[in-house]
């Protein structure tokens, strides 16, 4: 039964290699993704209207990925824990690491959400404050529904 023994310990390394290369491919995005909201806040900050469009396309991109990545690690960790039930020690470094990326994105880009609150509320303001009192209305600005007699 040797045979049967190496297939399982084959079988086993597999799944172990696999779900470290996917961890270190997971963790990859994730650091990609926190330099994408680095340059993201910068452009925030700046204004350059451009640059963020460019960043939220990127981060679409970006997203897509990183959800690809987890589809394909979801069940390859429910297979690790099958067959290593005591954690071995490559794993649980690797796994603290890509939490760790996850927290820091979630964080960052909760930072960068507000700031184009702000920057909106800035905006608003702004365009309230070109507005002129008292100047006449567009006459493509309709005042609203209005009544008309038609019974004569």
């Amino acid at each position: 039964m040797p045979v049967a023994d190496d297939t399982a310990v084959d079988d086993r390394v597999a799944v172990l290699l696999r779900f470290r290369e996917t961890l270190k491919a997971q963790r990859e995005k994730f650091s990609r993704y926190l330099k994408l909201l680095d340059r993201q806040e910068k452009a925030i900050r700046t204004g350059d209207v451009d640059a963020i469009v460019q960043q939220a396309e990127l981060e679409t991109t970006l997203l897509r990925e990183i959800e690809a990545v987890q589809k394909v690690l979801t069940p390859l960790e429910a297979v690790y824990v099958r067959s290593y039930p005591q954690d071995e020690d490559q794993i649980p470094p690797l796994r603290r690491a890509v939490l760790e990326l996850r927290s820091a994105v979630l964080q960052h880009n909760r930072r960068n959400r507000e700031l184009l609150r702000e920057k909106l509320e800035l905006v608003r303001t702004e365009i309230e404050s070109l507005r002129v009192p008292g100047a006449p209305r567009s006459p493509y600005d309709s005042p609203g529904p209005s009544l008309i007699d038609i019974s004569t």
